[in-house]
């Protein structure tokens, strides 16, 4: 990864944040090396999302840019 894409992605990250999305990331590796610890903290964070009003922006998703 670039440090042009690290920028992106961080600057996508904030503008989700914005409208209150939480971002989890993960590497690849995490995701196949380490399953329980990845689900526990995807658990996590949708307990905590628990009672939070939903997100109510126009957001639309678009296709990254290659």
């Amino acid at each position: 990864m670039s440090p042009h894409d690290h920028a992106r992605t961080l600057e996508r990250q904030r503008r989700m944040g914005k409208y209150g999305i939480v971002v989890l990331p993960f590497t690849p590796g995490q995701i196949r090396k380490q399953p329980a610890e990845v689900l526990a903290t995807i658990g996590d964070a949708l307990q905590a999302a628990r009672g939070r009003p939903p997100v109510t922006a126009n957001l639309r998703t678009v296709p990254a840019a290659a």
